[in-house]
């Protein structure tokens, strides 16, 4: 079977990729129902991973290295999604960790040594949807400023976090 730079099989990254979204999922879902009692997942899309991927992806992606110009863009996609005007919140701290480790386990499931532009595109796509919280048009912050709250409306009408995402995706300068 076909080996990476990484040194990881072809199987071994499809495998190592599962355990990521598996990860994902649970980190993304609550653990436990309103009532108190576990989240029951069901088995069915479950990926077959062991520890031991799971430890091995960790391993990788601490060798992944992030160029000064990546480490900013991705502090810049960070910081532009924290001030976007329809955000209210889920920009958090925790979430800015996850996209952190996401990023550097992205690049040995592609077979590199190194963490690039769209890695990291990819990640914030992957990590940040199901967090941010749009604002509501009474609290958008230019409210605050006497904006019109019809026009705020009619700004924020419709907008979702992919959305949102995908704008500030187009609006930070990609490093070469």
């Amino acid at each position: 079977m076909g080996r990476g730079r990484s040194g990881i099989s072809i199987l071994s990254r499809a495998s190592l990729c599962g355990c990521a979204v598996l990860f994902l999922d649970q980190a993304a879902a609550p653990l436990r129902t309103k009532g108190g009692k576990p989240h029951s997942r069901g088995t069915a899309s479950r990926p077959d991973c062991a520890i031991q991927d799971v430890r091995k992806l960790a391993e990788l992606g601490e060798k992944a290295i992030i160029s000064a110009e990546v480490k900013a863009y991705l502090q810049n996609l960070v910081t532009f999604l924290r001030m976007h005007r329809a955000v209210a919140g889920g920009i958090s701290p925790r979430a800015t960790q996850h996209f952190n480790l996401l990023v550097r386990c992205l690049a040995p499931l592609h077979g590199l040594e190194f963490v690039s532009p769209p890695l990291v595109s990819l990640a914030a796509r992957k990590i940040y949807p199901h967090r941010i919280t749009i604002s509501a048009a009474e609290d958008e912050r230019s409210m605050q400023y006497g904006s019109d709250l019809a026009a705020v409306s009619a700004m924020l009408e419709g907008i979702t976090p992919a959305q949102l995402i995908e704008s500030v995706l187009e609006e930070v300068e990609v490093p070469s």
